[in-house]
């Protein structure tokens, strides 16, 4: 699962909001790793739910953004 942060006032309002993602690579890197994640995206069966999901060709870590939360 690959996840953002999202914010509308401060942190104390932060909430996280998510893409299930599965890849090849996926199980590589660490919780709480910034990754970029190419692929496509389909519907498909997660932890029992139908939902989207990302299939991911590719998985890279990247630095963490100058402004890691989400603002709506």
């Amino acid at each position: 699962m690959l996840s953002r942060f999202t914010m509308s006032c401060c942190v104390a309002d932060a909430f996280p909001i998510g893409m299930p993602v599965s890849g090849p690579d996926a199980a590589d890197f660490e919780t709480g790793a910034w990754l970029r994640a190419r692929g496509e995206l389909e519907a498909a069966d997660f932890d029992g739910e139908f939902m989207p999901v990302l299939f991911a060709d590719t998985l890279e870590a990247v630095a963490e953004p100058r402004q890691p939360y989400l603002y709506p």
